[in-house]
């Protein structure tokens, strides 16, 4: 389940079988969201989809880096936190593996 919206986890997380958190950096988000709303063309929102999702780190809501940072730690299972794409590749190529 895509998490960006932690309104939506919260009330099945005691449901999941495992977390997998792919808390990039700004740096990486930004370039992605580029590219995946210059590739939407002129339908795409880019400027507001940047403001919001730059203030990811300083928000205070479900949708924010500290909420997202409580469910990962309030998680009992298994649970793994990816913190770049290099990272996030491994972590597929590992899991398409088995």
């Amino acid at each position: 389940m895509e998490g960006v919206y932690g309104w939506l986890i919260t009330p099945i997380i005691n449901r999941a079988t495992c977390v997998v958190w792919t808390d990039i950096p700004w740096s990486e988000s930004h370039k992605n969201l580029i590219a995946r709303e210059t590739a939407r063309g002129p339908a795409g929102n880019l400027e507001e989809l940047e403001t919001w999702s730059k203030d990811y780190w300083t928000r205070m809501s479900a949708s924010s880096f500290a909420a997202h940072l409580d469910i990962f730690n309030s998680f009992a299972g298994p649970k793994f936190r990816l913190i770049n794409k290099s990272e996030i590749s491994s972590f597929v190529d590992r899991v398409a593996e088995t």
